[in-house]
């Protein structure tokens, strides 16, 4: 299934779906079983050029109060080599965790790490984020990219999608618990991605009017 969502009639923003016999696959080893699920794919055009993007995209961290779901950003590795840049950073960020997962797990923040790279020659960026908070009972990967535009040179196309696996002892298992909490990682990525998105717009637009601001002051 594919839906098109318009946010603002700058940017555009596409969901796409595929569907669950395409999407699911598991192994049993040692008496625990993984499950993979892939999510959707979101795509965005974000009428701004990709150097302003990617500056407001880094403007997130340390904290940022337009970002106030992240709490917390520390830095493992920052290096650039030939106008690729590298970024290995753990954030910890606060998500609406569900009572059930709350009691299962005691967890109250959730941390993840992201690995970024910027490459300034080409104009792309990818960022991979996959999760430190239960990594033994449940692997989320999400992977965000943002390239130049084929269509406008001065647009940026932002393209994201996640998946997920699930890994538990048989022993340990609750009824319902693989559906459950697929459902919400998947409920979790598509809200998250839509909420950064449209967060990501007023900081886009905050930016511009900065930018328009210091360049008045030095005409005059």
């Amino acid at each position: 299934m594919t839906s098109n969502e318009t946010y603002d009639g700058k940017n555009n923003s596409t969901l796409t779906n595929t569907t669950p016999s395409q999407q699911d696959a598991s192994k049993t080893t040692n008496k625990s079983k993984e499950f993979y699920t892939q999510g959707p794919t979101l795509t965005h055009t974000l009428h701004y050029p990709w150097g302003v993007v990617v500056s407001a995209y880094e403007s997130r961290f340390p904290t940022n109060p337009h970002f106030s779901y992240i709490k917390k950003t520390d830095v493992e590795k920052d290096v650039e080599v030939d106008g690729v840049q590298s970024i290995q950073r753990v954030i910890t960020i606060d998500i609406p965790i569900p009572l059930w997962l709350k009691k299962l797990t005691g967890i109250s923040d959730f941390a993840a790490r992201e690995n970024v790279t910027i490459d300034h020659n080409n104009k792309d960026m990818i960022i991979n984020t996959k999760n430190v908070t239960l990594a033994d009972s449940v692997v989320l990967t999400e992977r965000c990219e943002y390239s130049k535009s084929e269509e406008n040179e001065n647009w940026t196309l932002k393209t994201q999608s996640a998946d997920m696996s699930l890994i538990y002892c048989e022993r340990h298992t609750c009824f319902g618990l693989r559906s459950t909490a697929e459902s919400f990682c998947r409920s979790l990525f598509v809200t998250r991605a839509k909420d950064a998105f449209e967060r990501e717009k007023v900081l886009l637009k905050k930016n511009q009017k900065k930018n328009s601001e210091k360049k008045k002051k030095k005409k005059k």
